[in-house]
């Protein structure tokens, strides 16, 4: 055992997804609040996750499991087919030895997935309670996430009741805990001014260009933040940015859907038009479908304009306006975010 291990403490298992930020973002406060009453020990597959854990989990013991991919890289996957592309291989069998010594040695009371379904199957497989992040978006398709779901003792959801998927199978055992933001205390938007400006928050350039190009059409001025790219008059891009709330000009902001944009722009008060990203689970499709859905923002697909679908983007510009925010709806305070979490912890860990 390492010397952060405090022999008195129980322990539960963490694991870290290392796609998109908000995984290790949400990771960062939760365990800095387990880590009040539990050893806490964060199980990655990439070395960025621990890099960046690291520096603020003081206390947290770390472990590298094996990548389950043949060649260390993943499979193109069709999302519907059980366990798809993990073959009979070294990979997948160290992979599954490395999780089971380390239960074996340091004798958790939990695994907290966020998000493996391959690792929640694996953890009830030995008995181990599991508490699983909801994946937005419609499951439905996969059996494998199926398979996990039917398995967590319970999932968690990083966002707001009301923005669920219609139709969701798991509402029962699932615990809401809500947006949370870094800038819940900001001071909310109070720009009225709708046509002098338009922040584009997007990191991939290529379509960053082809959204401003069109935008600056509806406005004096396109500020386009979290990439650089071709140069358009009136466009100006302002890069990658620690933090938003100190460089976005305007109130009206074009963003994709991930769950850490989303609800960092809403607590900020700012008026959104989703375009979503393709992902696994239509994720952010879903989610600006339904914050649609509520008037928290206005749906608007990439293929607009990519057909050059002028009434659906002046359509889009013009209901932006009537969206309403409320924090209290939507944004959680940090501390209950965190606090609803260790509850959920304390009601399915085993009893040490």
């Amino acid at each position: 055992m390492q010397h952060l291990y405090e022999p008195n403490l129980p322990t539960v298992f963490f694991y870290v997804h290392h796609h998109g930020a908000g995984h290790i973002t949400r990771a960062e406060l939760l365990i800095t609040k387990l880590q009040n009453s539990y050893n806490v020990v964060v199980l990655y597959g990439d070395l960025n996750v621990k890099i960046a854990l690291n520096k603020v989990c003081k206390r947290s013991i770390f472990e590298k499991l094996p990548s389950k991919w043949a060649g260390q890289s993943a499979v193109q996957r069709s999302y519907n087919t059980a366990f798809e592309g993990i073959e009979y291989s070294e990979a997948p069998l160290e992979r599954s030895i490395t999780f089971n010594l380390l239960a074996q040695q340091y004798k958790p009371v939990l695994f907290i997935s966020d998000v493996s379904a391959e690792l929640t199957i694996m953890a009830r497989s030995i008995g181990l309670p599991v508490l699983m992040q909801r994946h937005s978006g419609d499951i439905s398709g996969d059996p494998t996430q199926v398979f996990a779901y039917e398995c967590a003792t319970k999932l968690y959801a990083p966002y707001p009741k009301q923005l669920e998927t219609p139709h969701y199978s798991y509402f029962n055992k699932t615990h809401y805990l809500g947006f949370i933001s870094k800038y819940t205390s900001c001071k909310s938007a109070t720009n009225t001014d709708f046509g002098s400006c338009i922040t584009l928050l997007m990191t991939d350039a290529q379509s960053a260009a082809l959204i401003a190009r069109t935008l600056i059409k509806y406005t004096e001025h396109v500020e386009v933040i979290g990439c650089q790219g071709e140069a358009i008059e009136g466009v100006t891009y302002k890069g990658k940015v620690s933090n938003i709330d100190q460089v976005i000009s305007a109130n009206v902001v074009v963003t994709s859907g991930g769950n850490n944009a989303v609800s960092q722009l809403l607590s900020l008060g700012k008026k959104l038009i989703v375009i979503p990203e393709n992902r696994p689970y239509q994720e952010q499709d879903e989610k600006a479908r339904m914050l649609a859905k509520n008037n928290l923002a206005v749906h608007l697909p990439f293929s607009a304009f990519l057909q050059h679908n002028n009434a659906q983007i002046e359509a889009a510009l013009v209901n932006v306006r009537k969206t309403q925010t409320s924090k209290t709806q939507i944004i959680n305070a940090t501390e209950q975010f965190t606090s609803e979490f260790v509850e959920l912890v304390k009601e399915v860990a085993i009893e040490s």
